[in-house]
């Protein structure tokens, strides 16, 4: 009796580890850092890094971008040191307007959070196709810092339908600069 009774919590412990398994929340949030910098970040899942060289603000600078992509979008976070002298509010104005104006942006709107800037949009991608994008613009000293949420939007669905706050509450609200 106690044979088949240890078997069948067994199968029983085993359903029960499956069924969490399968509940495993698409946005698995955890805390990402850029290499040499004092910016740490949430992102839903495991970023992949990637570094180019931008205009901002009248001057090329190196950016670093981590970026992954899950339950239907993609979650963004990109730093630029600017060299000493340069205008950190200039370079974030112009990465704004750039942004915008590169989708085609509509509906440009304050996005309802506690994080001062955040803004949504509808959009097109460069290559066709509808999109929303949730962002925010930060400056801290001479780094300048983008937060971007896009999700794709053939339908051209409204931003609200789009975004919801599990989506941008931890993303938003999860950046912090270490000194």
């Amino acid at each position: 009796m106690g044979l088949g009774l240890g078997r069948s919590w067994s199968m029983g412990w085993a359903t029960c580890c499956l069924a969490l398994l399968a509940c495993q929340p698409a946005l698995n949030w955890r805390e990402v850092r850029f290499e040499n910098a004092p910016l740490v970040a949430m992102l839903p899942c495991k970023p992949d890094k990637s570094a180019r060289q931008v205009p901002l603000g009248g001057q090329e600078v190196p950016m670093k971008l981590l970026n992954c992509t899950t339950a239907g979008a993609t979650f963004a976070v990109a730093r630029a040191q600017l060299p000493p002298g340069a205008s950190a509010q200039l370079a974030l104005d112009h990465w704004r307007r750039s942004t915008l104006t590169h989708l085609n942006a509509v509906d440009v709107v304050p996005l309802a959070t506690a994080w001062a800037g955040a803004i949504t949009t509808r959009g097109n991608r460069p290559g066709g196709g509808g999109v929303v994008l949730a962002a925010q613009w930060v400056v801290n000293g001479q780094e300048v810092v983008q937060l971007a949420i896009y999700v794709d939007n053939p339908e051209g669905k409204t931003t609200q339908a789009l975004l919801k706050p599990e989506m941008y509450d931890a993303f938003f609200g999860g950046l912090r600069f270490q000194h």
